[in-house]
This record gives structure tokens, C-alpha cells and sequence, in this order.
């Protein structure tokens, strides 16, 4: 921001109207200059994954972008952005800060890249896992990285929560797929929080491309798989 400067910017999308709007100004008292928005070039070294695919669904709102061809179940581009906001909303309101590692141990389902997506957005770097990995590779991989929420199924939440527990870990866990009493299940996220999207209120944007954005898992064929730290830049210009 320009010293002495008053910055008003607003980067929205109106759920309702479907509209997207990107409306901004810089008045500078100094030099009583008013300035247009400053956004980072989405070729940029500063670019993160949260703001480019922000910036690519935004053309084309109403595109079928997501198929679960096991369930039939489909996400355009803006119930796409909704529901990820909607999450990246509700979990920064409980207590997720920026670069707080978020697990994700779960099958695919419709709301997996909803969970990355609102990771992204959130700053926090996603730590996923096969979700077919017993306790102790679980205890293992999450006692590097300790992550804040763990997002997991039905299935393996035992799993889950040995390995918070054995860590002492505190985090909260969200099933995915399947219901566990007591537990908080990803419709509870994805269905309330944002209304319009600011993509200033997001801690992405005050990242660069160099920042961790995924930790990905080795094959595991000579022992325990590990970690492997992906930038926002490198998974931005690769191909997988």
C-alpha cells in the first residue's frame, strides 16, 4: 500500500446475482492522487493457488467444473467457490490461523478439492494422506507436521483419531463421507458462512508463490512414505 494513502478495494461475488464485481481505489493525500486496484499479476511469483483458480472460475460461473461419477454429484464454478468459501469461512472462525497445516485423509468425494480449495484460501497448507494408511504410518507422517484439522471418512476416523489423540494434537475433525455421532460432518460447512466473497478478507493474499502450499506423500516402496512441501508456484506450472 502506498504510504499516506487511503486504499478502498472490493473483490465480490454476489451469490445471489451470480455477478462478479472487482471495484477499487487508491487516494494518495500526498500527492491527492487517486490510484485504480493493485492486483498481482497471475503470472507473477507472488500468484498463489487460492487466487488464480479464484480468478479462472470467475469467467465461467455457471460451468459443470466437478463430476463424482461413483454418486452422480455435480459442483459448477461458482457452487464450487461457494462451498469452498463457505468452508475456508467456518474454519478460520475456529481458530485456524495462516500456515496452520490442515490434514486430509479421506477418500475422493464431491467436497475433497472443496476442502483444498478453502486450504488455500485459508493460507494453510494442506497435508494429505492415502486414506487407506494404518495408525501408526498416520502417527508418523502427522507428527512432523501436527495439523490444526484433520478432514477424514467414515471409515478410517479411528484412524484419525488415534493419531490426534497419540500426538495430543487437539484438532478438530470433520468426516467427509459417512456419519460418526458426535462429530462435525462437512454439510455443516459447506451449506452457511460466506455470502459474498472478499478476497482481501483471506489470508492467500497476503502469501506469494515461494509459501508451502501442499505436502504431498512420497510412494513409501523403501519405508515410511514422507513429506514432500510443494510451493504454490510449482504446483501452479506443473502438470499434475
Amino acid at each position: 500500500m502506498i504510504p499516506n494513502a487511503v486504499q478502498f478495494f472490493s473483490y465480490t461475488c454476489d451469490f445471489k446475482t451470480k455477478m462478479f464485481t472487482v471495484t477499487g481505489t487508491t487516494y494518495n493525500e500526498m500527492e491527492k492522487v487517486w490510484s485504480g486496484p493493485k492486483l498481482k499479476n497471475l503470472y507473477s511469483n507472488e500468484m498463489t493457488l487460492g487466487e488464480a483458480i479464484v480468478r479462472r472460475l470467475i469467467t465461467t460461473p455457471g460451468k459443470v467444473i466437478q463430476i463424482m461419477g461413483t454418486t452422480g454429484e455435480s459442483l459448477t464454478a461458482l457452487e464450487f467457490l461457494k462451498c469452498s468459501m463457505n468452508v475456508a469461512h467456518n474454519v478460520l472462525k475456529m481458530g485456524l490461523n495462516c500456515r496452520d497445516i490442515v490434514g486430509l485423509y479421506a477418500q475422493h468425494s464431491v467436497h475433497e478439492a472443496t476442502v483444498m480449495m478453502a486450504a488455500f484460501l485459508c493460507g494453510t497448507p494442506v497435508h494429505a494422506l492415502f486414506p487407506g494408511f494404518d495408525q501408526k504410518t498416520v502417527i508418523s507422517l502427522y507428527e512432523n507436521t501436527r495439523p490444526k484439522i484433520i478432514f477424514c471418512d467414515e471409515e478410517n476416523y479411528e484412524s484419525a483419531l488415534s493419531a490426534n489423540e497419540t500426538l495430543e494434537l487437539k484438532a478438530r475433525i470433520v468426516v467427509l463421507t459417512g456419519q460418526v455421532q458426535g462429530v462435525t460432518h462437512i454439510s455443516e460447512l459447506v451449506q452457511k458462512g460466506a455470502h459474498s466473497l472478499d478476497i482481501n478478507a483471506f489470508p492467500c493474499t497476503g502469501l506469494n508463490g515461494s509459501d508451502t502450499a501442499a505436502i504431498l506423500c512420497s510412494s513409501g516402496t523403501t519405508g515410511t512414505p514422507k513429506g514432500v512441501m510443494c510451493s504454490h508456484q510449482a504446483l501452479l506450472y506443473s502438470n499434475i
